[in-house]
C-alpha cells in the first residue's frame, strides 16, 4: 500500500512540476509581452491627445471639445485637421466636431 502512495504522491509532483514549467516557459512570456504591448498602445495614445490639447491651447480655445471615448485613428484625424487649419480656431473647432460627433 505504500508503495501505491508512494508512486501517487510521485505523479503528483510531477505532474505539478510540468504545469509549472509550461506556466514559466510559455504563458508567462505570452502575457508579459501582451502587456506590455497594450502599455505601449495607450502611451502612444496619450502623446496623440496631449498634442491635441496644446494645439487647442495654443490656437486660444480655452474649452476644447471632449474627446473622451474617440479611437486612437479619429483621433490622429482631429490632430492632422487642427494642424492643417491653424491658427484659425472656428476651422479649429469644426475639425474636432467633424471627427467626434
Amino acid at each position: 500500500m505504500s508503495e501505491t502512495l508512494a508512486r501517487s504522491l510521485i505523479r503528483l509532483i510531477v505532474t505539478i512540476g510540468i504545469l509549472a514549467a509550461v506556466y514559466f516557459f510559455l504563458v508567462r512570456p505570452i502575457l508579459d509581452t501582451t502587456n506590455d504591448t497594450i502599455d505601449k498602445a495607450f502611451d502612444s495614445f496619450d502623446g496623440v491627445e496631449s498634442s491635441l490639447d496644446n494645439a487647442f491651447e495654443d490656437a486660444g480655445i480655452n474649452n476644447p471639445p471632449n474627446l473622451t471615448g474617440v479611437g486612437k485613428t479619429d483621433a490622429e484625424k482631429v490632430l492632422a485637421c487642427v494642424r492643417r487649419v491653424q491658427p484659425d480656431t472656428t476651422k479649429m473647432q469644426k475639425c474636432a466636431e467633424r471627427f467626434t460627433n
